[in-house]
């Protein structure tokens, strides 16, 4: 069996710097003592990227808001590419309109539990008043989670304060070994029961609060039968539609990996990820899979959960997830068996729209045109490849304001799923467009 990989990473998260204000125990980078890169260096890897024109390039660090140019560097990826930001909100800068969305990170409904992960005294209140500035500005604000042993059981609470500050959704990051935060690793990984613990109050948020949570940690699915069957399912394209540029320009399969597959500074992202290298070819052809993910029926789907931290090296390309090495988990084959049936089924799945009159466009989307496909990117579906006459249907709605109106319910619902139209309470603020090249 081999992982079917991409063209290009559809989804690449750019470390513009390591440097941080904050303290955070379980930061995966290897340092936060870097000074910012100099901005001569930052210009040639923008560049690089934007040439490649990726389709959803995220900014990360470290801490953006520290690169003095960054509402600059924005602009001209936007000219290309989707951007979006992660960033700890310490500091409030002025974003530029072309900015498709924020991610902030939010790691307890108190101070004393968001304080205690990041140990940054005195910024809480801070960080959330920034929060409720950046969504009265109109900003697409995603609150960014990390799910640990230390706020296992505040996450129903974190999700509540997301929404009351403002935010649209909620992404759930599992506590993964890397960087400095391997040092942390028995003091934050939450076992399997607080895993559980954590996805019960998350299903009860979705269903109470009406929020939007997804996880964005690949959890292996034998760790609960509910990933499966209420759709929290997740694989987070390692090395297949994702990847990662560190401040150097190294490009890596993972943010979590430290094994360079090149530098795009020297060669470009699509031809760096296809180049058929022995370790690309290990990491695809599935050599690192053992027992027992590999007598799994779900292996295909789960691909053994989360598969780089930091044991990985140029040697040992990835490894089954922390859960199933310390068999912390064991998996039950013949339940397996049946989910991976529920699981196909809910693919098939469409949403239905409702109340047309309850919707509006969604008017923070990307189309990046690249010479051999067109891409579709927005929050509400992340990155999807389309045709020219999906692109065409895209345009004309939000060129001619009453077209929509006169579409049969069909097409609303496809829009719908395509993240076109959204639910009046969750709007965002306006269409951003590339150039069509």
């Amino acid at each position: 069996m081999r992982i079917g990989n991409k063209e290009i990473p559809y989804f690449l998260q750019y470390e513009i710097t390591y440097a941080c204000q904050a303290h955070c125990s379980f930061c995966y980078n290897p340092t936060r003592k870097e000074s910012t890169p100099p901005m001569e260096l930052v210009w040639k890897i923008v560049e690089s990227i934007k040439n490649s024109k990726i389709p959803h390039v995220q900014l990360i660090g470290g801490e953006v808001t520290l690169i003095p140019e960054l509402p600059n560097i924005i602009k001209s990826l936007s000219e290309s590419v989707g951007v979006t930001v992660v960033t700890n909100a310490i500091k409030k800068i002025q974003f530029p309109d072309e900015l498709l969305a924020l991610f902030i990170s939010l790691h307890g409904s108190k101070r004393e539990v968001h304080e205690g992960l990041t140990t940054t005294d005195g910024t809480y209140e801070r960080i959330c008043k920034n929060i409720t500035a950046y969504a009265d500005e109109g900003r697409d604000v995603s609150a960014d989670v990390l799910l640990s042993s230390k706020n296992y059981f505040d996450i129903y609470n974190i999700v509540e304060k997301a929404y009351d500050l403002g935010m649209k959704r909620v992404f759930i990051n599992r506590f993964e070994p890397g960087g400095i935060g391997s040092e942390s690793l028995e003091a934050l990984m939450p076992t399997v029961e607080q895993f559980r613990e954590a996805l019960t109050q998350i299903i009860r948020a979705r269903d109470e609060l009406g929020a939007r949570i997804e996880l964005g940690t690949s959890i292996p699915f034998c760790a609960d039968s509910r990933l499966i069957t209420e759709g929290f399912n997740f694989n987070c394209g390692a090395g297949t539609w994702f990847g990662a540029v560190d401040p150097r320009g190294n490009l890596r399969i993972c943010n979590q990996s430290r094994v360079p597959i090149g530098n795009v500074l020297e060669k470009p992202v699509e031809e760096l990820w296809n180049a058929n290298t022995k370790y690309m070819e290990s990491f695809r052809n599935l050599e690192w899979v053992n027992k027992p993910c590999s007598d799994c029926p779900l292996l295909n789907e789960c691909l053994g959960g989360c598969r780089i931290d930091v044991t990985c090296n140029s040697e040992r390309v990835a490894q089954i997830d922390y859960y199933l090495r310390s068999m912390k988990v064991k998996p039950n084959f013949e339940e397996l068996d049946a989910l991976k049936k529920v699981l196909y089924s809910r693919q098939k799945v469409k949403k239905r729209i409702g109340s047309f009159q309850d919707m509006t466009l969604n008017e923070h989307i990307k189309i990046v045109n690249r010479r051999d496909a067109s891409f579709l990117l927005n929050q509400e579906i992340g990155v999807v490849k389309i045709d020219r006459e999906v692109e065409e249907l895209v345009r004309r709605v939000y060129s001619d304001q009453y077209y929509v109106n006169s579409l049969d319910l069909d097409y609303k619902d496809f829009l719908y799923n395509l993240g076109i139209l959204v639910p009046k309470e969750r709007r965002s603020r306006k269409l951003v467009e590339d150039k069509v090249i």
